[in-house]
């Protein structure tokens, strides 16, 4: 009985700490979303490639949250955000320059806000999911392990078993 108890307590303070952080990551998701609306206007450049990468190149040295890419890391190990302001330069005194390398970059950009979008997306759509199990009573397989001492052997056999 004190075990269903404590673990109807631990339920619900793990469905409220996750709310919390629900609520943060929504605000955080959605602080994304309207940074990645530069894919729409990188689209509505056109052909321009040097204005898109310049574009996109913006948006991502601009961005300060979650998942913000300092000046000297690599984008998919392949694209150096401080390389790329001198790139850029020489691009445009450059007419020589290589547009497919160009368009490369712009779709290495553009991969990167996509995916740093749908990361946020699976996020909370996981968080989302948690929430709902804990709250429909399913969780309850918590029941009958001791929250205090998860490395008794009890615990550890029955953790061993569910694998």
């Amino acid at each position: 009985m004190h075990t269903q108890s404590s673990s109807g307590s631990f339920n619900q303070t793990l469905q409220f700490i996750t709310t919390i952080k629900l609520q943060e990551l929504e605000k955080q998701r959605q602080a994304y979303q309207s940074q990645a609306k530069v894919l729409s206007e990188s689209a509505a450049l056109g052909d321009d490639s040097i204005a898109r990468l310049e574009l996109l190149h913006k948006a991502i040295s601009a961005w300060a949250g979650p998942g913000a890419i300092k000046n000297d890391a690599a984008i998919g190990s392949k694209l150096i955000l401080k390389n790329l302001s001198h790139w850029l330069d020489q691009a445009k005194d450059d007419p020589t320059f290589a547009p497919g390398r160009l368009n490369k970059w712009v779709d290495t950009l553009e991969t990167f806000i996509r995916h740093s979008s749908l990361r946020f997306d699976c996020a909370k759509l996981f968080g989302t999911l948690f929430n709902e199990w804990l709250s429909s009573g399913d969780s309850s397989t918590t029941d009958n392990i001791a929250l205090d001492k998860p490395d008794t052997p009890a615990v550890m056999a029955r953790m061993q078993a569910t694998i």
